[in-house]
């Protein structure tokens, strides 16, 4: 790997630099970040796309049953291929916490061009 960043892109989290501007996430961080940001986009949130995007928001005030988190797991993967270039998935894990109405979702996924295999996992809730 060089030591170079092959992918960058804005940190979502408006960290400043010293010099004032927005920070920037490198590699492994902004594909991940991209990833999140995909799947917690509801369709119809994208301009001039309506098809973008997954239904995992709405799918914490449906019931949890092992036909909708299969369906899910199958919409993340088909948006993910579509969208996120970069990496070859490997596997998704959808789990439902009934007790917290969230879901988690783990990506196993290797990075294209770095060979780099990564776990991401993270939490849908409702938002209060």
């Amino acid at each position: 790997m060089t030591n170079s960043p092959l992918y960058s892109d804005l940190n979502l989290d408006f960290i400043k630099t010293p010099t004032g501007d927005v920070a920037l996430c490198y590699n492994t961080e902004a594909i991940k970040k991209s990833i999140r940001n995909l799947c917690k986009t509801a369709f119809l949130e994208t301009p001039f796309n309506a098809n973008k995007g997954s239904e995992v928001g709405s799918m914490l005030f449906e019931n949890f049953t092992p036909i909708m988190l299969d369906y899910t797991r199958t919409n993340l993967k088909k948006l993910l291929e579509e969208n996120e270039t970069r990496i070859e998935i490997i596997s998704i894990d959808v789990r439902e916490y009934l007790d917290q109405n969230a879901v988690t979702i783990k990506i196993f996924f290797k990075i294209k061009q770095m060979k780099e295999e990564v776990l991401f996992e993270f939490l849908v809730s409702e938002t209060k």
